[in-house]
């Protein structure tokens, strides 16, 4: 129940995927996911005003993680990605306070773009939709997030995530 309370809190609008290019670690991957996270909240919120995306991200490992069990953190054949729950930061009072949707999805791509290692053809380079998208379950999208926690327990990234709105201690 409090995980679910949890996830309300976020009030989460968007699901999105992005992906790391190939033979990188899992450490190089987590550094570029809190890189990723900063550049959104830095460009979105007013730094002084100590607001911050509601959010959970997922590092997951993808398929790979089935064949390469015991070495889940330093795995560079895995096909790193990151899952990311958010609300939609145009509903709050801020930067992109009443921006399109294709407007945020592109500064989103473009963010991506500027941290290292991620894999830009995926994101809004050719224009894909894949990666960007609206949630229409809740539920559904959870259980998507949740998939590899039997095997990774590392997979949800806990350290990242934010469901008050506000700057978190660190």
């Amino acid at each position: 129940k409090s995980i679910i309370n949890y996830y309300k809190k976020i009030n989460p609008k968007l699901f999105l995927t992005l992906i790391f290019r190939s033979d990188l670690p899992r450490s190089k991957a987590k550094k570029s996911l809190r890189s990723f996270i900063n550049k959104m909240n830095n460009r979105f919120f007013v730094r002084s005003s100590g607001d911050r995306l509601r959010l959970l991200p997922v590092l997951e490992m993808g398929c790979a993680i089935y064949e390469n069990q015991g070495s889940i953190g330093d795995n560079t054949k895995a096909n790193w990605h990151i899952h990311i729950i958010m609300e939609d930061p145009t509903e709050r009072d801020c930067k992109v306070s009443g921006m399109s949707l294709d407007e945020l999805k592109k500064i989103i791509g473009n963010l991506w773009d500027s941290v290292g290692y991620g894999d830009i053809a995926y994101t809004a380079r050719y224009n894909k939709d894949d990666w960007f998208k609206n949630i229409y379950d809740l539920g559904g999208v959870l259980n998507y997030l949740h998939k590899e926690v039997v095997i990774n327990e590392q997979v949800v990234m806990h350290e990242y995530a934010n469901n008050t709105g506000v700057k978190m201690a660190s």
